[in-house]
């Protein structure tokens, strides 16, 4: 054979093999990429979950307390307005009829 063809062969199947190294290598960081995202996220749930539920939880029951707080407020407040409602306007009618 050519010795050039030799070389050229040589040449091919050495780059063949390096190509093949390159996509491996390409797919295992792939795999290690998603590996790492899935980690991370797991961390990040677990994290919330333990640490910061009992917190969060909190919150929305002081929420929910100070909510039905203000709907008393309201419920008093109405009442209060109706009551001096009743006694405002006979109070401002006789005094405007004293006049």
């Amino acid at each position: 054979m050519d010795p050039r063809i030799d070389e050229i062969l040589r040449i091919t199947k050495d780059t063949n093999r390096m190509v093949h190294k390159m996509r491996r290598s390409q797919l295992w960081g792939r795999f290690y990429q998603v590996v790492w995202w899935i980690a991370i996220l797991a961390i990040s749930g677990a994290a919330y979950y333990y640490y910061a539920q009992p917190y969060v939880d909190k919150l929305t029951q002081l929420y929910a307390q100070v909510e039905q707080g203000g709907q008393q407020a309201q419920s008093v407040g109405s009442q209060l307005s109706s009551f001096f409602g009743n006694w405002l306007p006979h109070s401002a009618a006789t005094s405007t009829s004293t006049n």
